[in-house]
């Protein structure tokens, strides 16, 4: 045989051989049921728990509707659980490394985050570890096939990164204008104002003064208002040390029509930045001075303005 024949063939043969591989190391997914959980049904998922840096929550079905239910008991908004619940039964890996030892799974950095499902009464779990080389892949170890790791597009994954940012809202008021029937306010300046609604008009009870247009001009900053999400803590034993106390700090206490109420108290600025504290949700935030003083900033003068 021609000793150039001869070459080639070798080549291909290795190249064969490289190829078999890396396959065996790492393959594609072909989808269908990739994890332990996947041949579950929608309606048998009924718990998530979510973990990160010694934090977590957990959410659960009640009757048809998704609950947060530690670190407190609180209704969710159901589009923000649904997108969680969805990512964790439509997840599937774009690839799988295999035949890795105990050091190499650890080198993916596990678990940066630790989620827990139960569907039909049996748990569930995978770990999130770093970045793939390609960014917008992480990887992931289903705790159920420990000797795998999981590639798997970070868009699905997001939602179990993001935190309590991923459950709770991050508007104080997230009702309509016209379900507010009182205003309890204290402002910057140590200034207090009582408002409520009568009849569709806002007065001033203190001197039943006219205040409809200054109070729905108030209203809308109020609604405009949010803050960071990511920040969200429910380790709550610092507020003093914050500048946030009931009893002295800048708060404004909501009242609804149904009964209900929602407080939102600001503590001190530093760099531009406020600490609050959501009292309903019994959690602490922090919030960009600018909104924070569109509605703080208001006086008296503000709410008796006509136009």
């Amino acid at each position: 045989m021609n000793r150039k024949i001869i070459i080639a063939v070798l080549v291909v043969l290795a190249a064969g051989m490289t190829a078999l591989a890396v396959f065996r190391t790492f393959r594609k997914s072909s989808g269908g049921l990739d994890f332990s959980w996947s041949g579950y049904r929608k309606d048998k998922l009924t718990e998530i728990t979510a973990s990160s840096n010694g934090s977590s929550y957990t959410i659960k079905k009640i009757n048809g509707e998704w609950h947060l239910v530690k670190p407190i008991e609180s209704e969710l908004l159901q589009d923000k659980a649904m997108i969680l619940a969805n990512s964790f039964l439509n997840m599937h890996p774009a690839g799988i490394l295999s035949n890795l030892n105990k050091e190499q799974i650890q080198s993916y950095g596990f678990p940066q985050f630790k989620i827990d499902g139960v569907f039909d009464n049996k748990n569930y779990s995978f770990c999130i570890g770093d970045y793939t080389a390609f960014s917008n892949q992480m990887y992931v170890r289903d705790t159920a096939n420990p000797d795998l790791v999981y590639v798997v597009d970070e868009s699905v994954l997001s939602p179990f990164t993001k935190g309590f940012s991923a459950i709770l809202n991050n508007y104080f008021l997230n009702r309509q204008i016209d379900d507010v029937a009182a205003i309890d306010f204290r402002n910057v300046s140590n200034n207090t104002v009582k408002l409520t609604n009568a009849d569709g008009f806002w007065r001033m009870p203190a001197s039943d003064a006219p205040v409809d247009w200054g109070t729905r001009r108030f209203l809308l900053s109020v609604k405009d208002f949010s803050f960071d999400a990511k920040t969200i803590s429910f380790n709550t034993s610092d507020l003093q040390s914050l500048g946030i106390n009931p009893d002295s700090s800048p708060y404004l206490t909501i009242h609804y029509k149904d009964g209900s109420s929602n407080e939102l108290i600001i503590g001190r600025p530093v760099n531009n930045v406020y600490p609050i504290y959501i009292k309903n949700g019994n959690f602490k935030a922090y919030a960009d001075a600018g909104s924070v003083l569109d509605i703080f900033g208001f006086n008296t003068a503000d709410f008796l303005r006509t136009n």
